[in-house]
């Protein structure tokens, strides 16, 4: 315990010099916090519920399991602004919400709402999300984006669109994202086509959210990104990611985004291009069923640790010892190896990152998420082991 002390007042120090550099870093990048906006629009159906803040132009989405509890497939902090849509018009990037001098308007349509952005004399754009179902037998289980962008300006102009999700599900279990063929992926990532893939998942073992990038009437993507948080905090159109490299950094511990950049388009004035892509969900530890609405029909292949994989129609279901070993840590029986940790995770970094992470989570109060805080206590008495070899 005082070697554990130790440790900590030593790293305080680096948390406290590299926390200040950070945030001077990312105040070039992105305005700082929002102010709170009391007026909402919230519209449901089926198992989901769609909420908006009109005044600042930020959206989230929310998954309703048999009790009625919900749960966000996005990061709700800072007013669900981690979540946004950017445009970019010749050189200049606009990232679409109030905060950034954007005028934004958000409607309840009959399908769902729209959220209108609108930049003076450059553009406008207008991305609705529209309730649907995967199946006619189906609930109320998917959702349509279609994001359409109006040339304002006098001349012809080259615009392109990227969204940035910052998805929750996948970063309390034991992988952030699933391909379709349902393999773990836990490092940073790049996809320059989704004709292969065409979706992969973010879930956890009660809610899932289900990406899909091809197929129907979705707009082909000039390139997808899996990345920690701090990677996207850049003001490069498509970002630097090291590929392979975990979804940890020394400011953003175990934190995830998707991130969809498509192709730049020339659209004349007071004319009109349109992007569209689905969002597929499911609860109560179901999956989505969103890749039988893009035709995908092929059967499901279930990753069993490596193992040799099972092949399995869509009516089996994964029996529930399985499923624990697949999706669910053992939180309370947490052991690590220390031999399996790499060397990125024995630095001083990235400790400082760990024990900043546990400290911001003990001060959450009531709040708190004790399996998690129990997987980092004993992820960090693993590293300070070997450390004190």
């Amino acid at each position: 315990m005082k070697n554990r002390f130790f440790v900590f007042i030593v790293l305080s120090c680096c948390i406290f010099f590299s926390c200040a550099s950070a945030k001077k870093e990312k105040s070039k990048n992105y305005v700082g916090w929002i102010e709170p906006d009391n007026s909402k629009i919230d519209v449901s159906l089926g198992c989901l519920r769609m909420s908006f803040r009109p005044k600042i132009g930020s959206f989230n989405i929310f998954v309703i399991d048999e009790n009625n509890k919900e749960q966000s497939v996005f990061s709700t902090h800072n007013e669900f602004s981690a979540s946004s849509f950017y445009l970019k018009c010749g050189k200049e990037i606009y990232k679409l919400n109030s905060a950034s001098g954007v005028k934004t308007e958000t409607l309840q349509t009959e399908k769902g709402a729209v959220v209108k952005y609108t930049i003076s004399n450059v553009a406008k754009v207008s991305v609705f999300f529209d309730f649907m179902k995967s199946d006619e037998q189906n609930d109320y289980d998917m959702i349509k984006i279609s994001a359409e962008i109006e040339n304002l300006g006098t001349r012809q102009k080259k615009f392109a669109l990227k969204g940035v999700f910052d998805t929750v599900l996948g970063e309390k279990d034991l992988n952030h994202f699933f391909s379709s063929e349902n393999v773990a992926i836990n490092t940073e990532k790049l996809y320059r086509t989704m004709k292969d893939e065409r979706w992969f998942v973010s879930k956890n073992d009660k809610y899932s959210i289900q990406f899909l990038l091809d197929g129907v009437d979705i707009t082909p993507i000039e390139c997808v990104l899996l990345g920690n948080k701090t990677t996207f905090d850049s003001n490069a159109w498509i970002p630097n990611l090291t590929t392979e490299k975990s979804f940890d950094s020394f400011v953003s511990y175990n934190d995830s985004e998707v991130c969809i950049v498509w192709p730049e388009v020339e659209i004349n004035p007071n004319e009109k291009d349109s992007f569209v892509f689905y969002l597929a969900f499911a609860a109560n530890g179901e999956k989505p069923q969103g890749n039988y609405f893009i035709g995908d029909k092929k059967e499901e292949v279930v990753e069993v640790k490596k193992e040799k994989p099972v092949v399995k129609k869509e009516v089996v279901k994964v029996p529930e010892e399985e499923k624990v070993k697949e999706t669910k840590k053992e939180i309370p029986d947490v052991k690590f190896d220390v031999a399996t940790l790499s060397r990125e995770k024995l630095s001083q970094e990235y400790v400082a990152g760990l024990m900043e992470r546990i400290a911001n989570l003990e001060d959450s109060g009531e709040n708190v998420d004790r399996e998690e805080l129990l997987m980092l206590n004993a992820e960090l008495d693993a590293i300070l082991e070997i450390l004190r070899q």
